[in-house]
């Protein structure tokens, strides 16, 4: 695949921006957002903008999506303006989004149907890492779409990690790996509430983890999330975590005092 490349990116919010930003720098890239402050913001950065999903697409090799949810995902795809109303035949399109393996695969069959590839690839980092081409994606996707895309995944990743063959194979690996994480967070939470029990300075224990041989798995991103008190973004992902365990009768006990006590913030402010 040649730096001529043409990508569309859907949606322009706190990740669909950095990544547009970084994917310009390699590719020719246009960008939809419905927000008129955030194609401003887009066109400050050098990036080509249009209102629709299909004005975006119109001469795209590739499609990103960087949308919310399931709702925006089918809204942005099979809408009256979407991307199919104008994609070429063949192109693949990448979902980073994390909407869940089950509504992920239904998604692959039917774009399968309309003759195009899902490349399942959601991302983990956030916007700064975005922007650096330091995210951590995970895909599930066949060959003939993974390699037509792999350069577009590899300007955005410094991990990039094939799971599977099959849409819905990433969605699902990154349920376990935020159950991974939020357990995490539950212990370094409860190492804050217990230094503060013993009347040492939360500020410096946070400093001071990361950097002790016992304490390598505390990570200054599992800690800044327990500064934040519980935010109700993770919250909600561990709820929808829960959901799909349940869904193939797995028991995540961790997860579900993780899920109980997290309104009650463990580090108060």
């Amino acid at each position: 695949m040649s730096n001529d490349i043409h990508i569309a990116v859907i949606g322009l919010g706190a990740m669909g921006l950095p990544m547009a930003t970084r994917l310009s720098g390699a590719f020719i890239v246009t960008a939809c957002e419905p927000d008129a402050a955030r194609r401003d913001t887009a066109k400050d950065n050098g990036i080509a903008t249009e209102s629709t999903p299909a004005s975006a697409s119109k001469d795209a090799d590739v499609v990103l999506l960087a949308v919310r949810d399931q709702a925006q995902v089918e809204a942005a795809l099979f809408g009256p303006d979407g991307v199919l109303a104008s994609l070429k035949a063949g192109a693949p399109v990448i979902l980073t989004s994390t909407v869940g393996p089950d509504p992920v695969r239904a998604l692959g069959e039917r774009l399968a149907r309309a003759g195009f590839a899902l490349v399942d690839a959601p991302v983990s980092g956030g916007p700064a890492r975005a922007e650096t081409g330091d995210l951590l994606i995970v895909v599930g996707a066949e060959t003939d779409p993974l390699d037509t895309t792999r350069p577009v995944l590899e300007r955005l990743a410094s991990t990039l990690t094939v799971v599977g063959t099959r849409p819905g194979d990433g969605q699902a690996f990154k349920t376990v790996n935020q159950l991974l994480a939020g357990i995490h967070i539950a212990a370094a939470a409860e190492a804050i509430a217990l230094a503060r029990s013993l009347q040492l300075d939360p500020s410096v224990v946070i400093a001071a983890l990361p950097n002790i041989e016992s304490s390598l798995h505390f990570s200054p991103t599992s800690l800044s999330w327990v500064q934040s008190a519980y935010t109700l973004s993770f919250v909600s992902k561990s709820r929808k975590n829960r959901t799909e365990s349940r869904k193939i009768s797995v028991t995540v006990p961790a997860r579900r005092g993780l899920i109980a006590r997290a309104p009650s913030a463990y580090y108060p402010r």
